[in-house]
């Protein structure tokens, strides 16, 4: 993290002694718990999950990416990435062998949700795929099992619907609640991402596709080595990259271009829910672009994981 940085070591997930959680799941077993504070939204933009690539795996911080200051996110028993998760979080434990999935509104006790590990979660908070390698469930925000899942690829869309993919060309469409919409077959390759509130990004063999998951309508975006690749929440912008080249903003409108910035090779994108800011994580650091201004800040060695709101 760049020395300017002040970071203020006030937990967004801490130990401290708290009462039952009001959610309906199974208790947390006894001992502190693990209080999940997500900070609202500043003036300046809304509130992201971000990692500094110096920092272990266990410690992750809260706030407006463009300030200079933020909460911290950790616990020692914490690996992987957390996720937003509506107005909440969900996270990955590891606790006396085993493998567990918790979550919890800000401002409440977390509890357990499930055995296993995060595959994929929704950020508006309907469910979360879990999987111990054997099994994928859809599990939702009470820790009750929606669904028994495939052994796919999984993707969900900004607008809450999930795409589980297998190896054959099937995408199965589930609402967060657990019901099979419909079935989309003939898609070529698997899913990367989402775009837009209904559509998610496929990539294939030869090319990056956008899949609508409602029509099962497929379009070639004619981009043979986007293998980093992010879609806006609006649908109208795509972030992408070889991995090798700076990064470069396509609108998809009239694909018409615009370089990004970039630390050194690119490692991901991530988009506000406004589709305003763009986080730009590369093996240095990252950026954060501000698409209504066409500027761009460098974070030093932070990169934004992903945004609450």
């Amino acid at each position: 993290m760049s020395p300017a940085r002040a970071v203020i070591l006030a937990a967004a997930i801490s130990l401290a002694a708290c009462g039952t959680s009001s959610r309906p799941a199974a208790a947390p077993p006894p001992g502190p718990c693990v209080r999940v504070a997500v900070p609202p939204a500043a003036a300046g933009g809304p509130t992201a999950l971000l990692h500094d690539v110096a920092a272990p795996q266990t410690e992750f911080l809260l706030g407006w990416a463009g300030s200079e200051s933020f909460a911290v996110m950790g616990a020692p028993d914490m690996y992987g990435s957390p996720a937003p998760f509506g107005h909440g979080v969900v996270f990955s434990r590891y606790i006396g062998g085993s493998a567990q999935v918790w979550g919890g509104a800000s401002g409440a006790c977390a509890t357990k949700l499930s055995n296993g590990t995060i595959e994929a979660a929704d950020p508006k908070g309907g469910a979360v795929v879990v999987t111990n390698g054997s099994w994928h469930h859809l599990v939702d925000g009470r820790g009750r099992v929606v669904a028994d899942l495939g052994a796919g690829v999984f993707a969900w869309s900004y607008g809450g619907l999930l795409a589980d993919a297998d190896a054959k060309g099937k995408i199965a469409v589930y609402s967060a609640s657990g019901h099979v919409l419909r079935r989309v077959s003939g898609v070529a390759g698997y899913p990367v991402g989402a775009l837009g509130p209904t559509s998610i990004l496929v990539r294939g063999a030869a090319s990056l596709a956008a899949v609508d998951l409602n029509s099962g309508t497929t379009t070639d975006l004619g981009l043979a080595t986007a293998y980093i690749s992010a879609g806006s929440p609006s649908g109208e912008l795509l972030a992408y990259s070889d991995a090798v080249h700076p990064p470069v903003l396509r609108r998809l409108g009239d694909r018409s271009e615009t370089p990004l910035p970039a630390g050194g090779p690119v490692t991901g994108f991530s988009w506000s829910a406004d589709s305003r800011w763009l986080g730009i994580a590369s093996v240095y650091g990252g950026h954060l672009y501000d698409l209504q201004g066409g500027t761009s800040q460098p974070l030093g060695s932070l990169t934004v994981v992903a945004w609450f709101g």
